[in-house]
Parts: C-alpha cells; structure tokens; sequence
C-alpha cells in the first residue's frame, strides 16, 4: 500500500498545477477564438487572460472574458502580467518574428499552430500543433486498417489517395 488520497492529490496537482498560469494567445481569429472557447469551458489552472491581435475591430475587446491588445502591446503586456506560456495562432510567414517578440519578453514556453519550425533559445520550449500531419497519420491508419480488413476477407480495399497533403513553405 499507499494512501488513496494522497495519489489522487498528487496526480491532480501534477495534471493542473499547483497554481494558475495565465496564458498569452497571439492571433485572434477563428484557431484564436476556438481555442478561448475551450479553455473558457473548463476550470483548468491554465488560463488564456491576454489575446494579441492586429484586426481593429478585435483590438480593445473582450473576447470570451479575454482582453485583445495591439500586438504592438505584446512587449509591455506579458511582462507586466508575468506570462511565461503563449499560444501562437497565426499564419506561417508571421510565427517567426511572432516567436521572437514573445521570448523577448520573457515566455518560456510557445505553443504553435504555424506549420513552421521555430528558431528559439534552447532555454525555451516549443510544442509543434500540425492538425495536417495528424490527419494524415490518422488517414494513412485508416486506409492501412481497411486494406488489412479487406484481406482478410479475401477482397481488396479500394485505395483513396490522401486528401491532404503537407505544404512545404
């Protein structure tokens, strides 16, 4: 034995922190908005509580109880709020010069969507989201799952070419 409780104390603290972090998102579009919508469905000590966006009719709102500032703001905002973790949620050609202002200003973690390889510090760390690359995998799976059925079977699968394919920019 080991006490139930104290586990389970243990694997909470573990799984949403001992104490809240506030979040930066850095693109206030639809990803941008989707994601607020999430995090604002849960009571996770993960909080986005600072949006950065360059559309004016986002900037100087509230957007599911999250303030959106100028991405000229970024600089002042995320320090004075102490936010180490940001979500990066625009397009490719941006997330670069978007990676450096953030660790700049002091996150020490970067969140992206952007399907580019980031250039950052080895102190910071970077976790890649590439919803193209997991619905490939998850199509390539499939297809390798109907053609096994098939043979067993004693038939063939028909073969679907990929639907998507991975841009290389």
């Amino acid at each position: 034995g080991y006490e139930v409780e104290t586990c389970l104390r243990s694997i909470e603290r573990f799984l949403v922190g001992a104490s809240r972090q506030e979040i930066a998102l850095v693109g206030v579009g639809r990803l941008g908005r989707a994601l607020l919508s999430h995090f604002s469905e849960y009571q996770l000590m993960l909080h986005i509580t600072a949006g950065f966006d360059t559309d004016p009719e986002l900037v100087g709102t509230t957007v599911l109880d999250c303030p959106v500032y100028d991405i000229c703001e970024l600089e002042r905002v995320i320090p004075e709020r102490g936010i180490r973790v940001a979500i990066i949620a625009v397009p490719a050609e941006m997330a670069q010069e978007i990676a450096n202002r953030l660790v700049d200003a002091g996150v020490l973690s970067i969140v992206t969507f952007a399907a580019v390889a980031l250039q950052v510090p080895e102190d910071v760390f970077v976790d890649y989201m590439d919803i193209t690359s997991a619905l490939e995998s998850a199509a390539f799976f499939a297809q390798e799952f109907e053609q096994a059925k098939a043979e067993e079977d004693g038939g063939e699968a028909e073969v679907v070419e990929p639907f998507i394919q991975k841009i290389d920019s």
